[in-house]
């Protein structure tokens, strides 16, 4: 937790459905913030209410991904860690008590629904996010030294 404030929070939820198990990566949006350039690219078509969506959770606004869906984007941000562009906190605890890593199992219902965490529609969502990151990457320019640039 020493590098928290330069670092992505990863937590999991998950839930059965028809005795499939469904596991989902959540990200708070502040934390996605810190990612640089694009990040995980995300835009409002991408949000769909099922594999991707927002919630108000403890942590704030966090994006839920669900991860098989979502694989792609998820493998890339451990690319992005993996280089040293971010540092990754991954809370793999919540693995462990839905039995990683020989029985993975989701419970019945999702921690986001067992504690009524509120939806946060895509728009409010993605708005949030491009306003935190170019905050973000507002406060990365600042912590440069101005004497170096491409000019000198």
């Amino acid at each position: 937790m020493t590098h928290r404030e330069n670092a992505v929070m990863l937590r999991y939820d998950g839930k059965s459905i028809a005795g499939a198990s469904i596991f989902f990566a959540v990200l708070p949006v502040a934390d996605l913030a810190k990612l640089p350039g694009l990040g995980l690219n995300l835009s409002e078509q991408d949000i769909d209410g099922e594999t991707a969506f927002f919630r108000e959770t403890p942590q704030g606004v966090s994006l839920y991904l669900e991860a098989d869906t979502h694989s792609d984007r998820l493998l890339g941000l451990r690319e992005m860690a993996r280089a040293g562009q971010v540092h990754l906190l991954d809370c793999l605890g919540d693995l462990r008590i839905m039995g990683a890593p020989d029985n993975l199992d989701a419970p019945q219902q999702a921690a986001y629904e067992e504690n009524g965490f509120p939806e946060v529609d895509a728009r409010t969502g993605i708005m949030l996010l491009r306003e935190l990151s170019a905050e973000a990457e507002k406060a990365r320019g600042c912590d440069e030294d101005p004497s170096i640039s491409s000019g000198f």
